[in-house]
């Protein structure tokens, strides 16, 4: 089982990478992480069943408050990873495997500074989730 974790976090923190870079000709796809969204809608990607069953993981604008928005990483139903799918039958399918805040107001010159912040914090605390 100790293996699978391992491979689930290597996973994870690959389907995160490809959430964050959608396609080679995306790659400012952070730049979605700053735009105002309605609160329960997809930040990326895409919503559809191909790449809800490729990426296994999605992003969701969660509330914002004052420019501060929180951002939830969850899993997908079509979601194809054993631990993933353990995660979500025992959590649900909207339960948060990590969380994060974004300031929407951030200047255009630092955010891919801060979207990379954002990712690593994401990563560490969904690792945290499989220990």
């Amino acid at each position: 089982m100790r293996s699978q974790k391992r491979l689930t976090c290597w996973l994870l923190a690959q389907s995160i990478v490809t959430v964050e870079y959608p396609n080679d000709e995306n790659k400012n796809g952070y730049k979605k992480l700053f735009k105002k969204q309605t609160s329960g809608k997809r930040i990326q990607p895409a919503q559809d069943k191909t790449n809800d069953a490729d990426y296994q993981l999605r992003l969701d604008a969660g509330e914002s408050i004052d420019g501060e928005k929180n951002v939830y990483l969850q899993v997908n139903t079509e979601a194809k990873n054993d631990v993933l799918k353990k995660f979500k039958k025992k959590h649900g399918a909207h339960a948060n495997l990590a969380t994060g805040v974004i300031d929407e107001n951030t200047p255009e010159a630092d955010q891919k500074e801060v979207a990379k912040e954002f990712w690593s914090g994401l990563k560490e605390e969904a690792k945290g989730n499989f220990k």
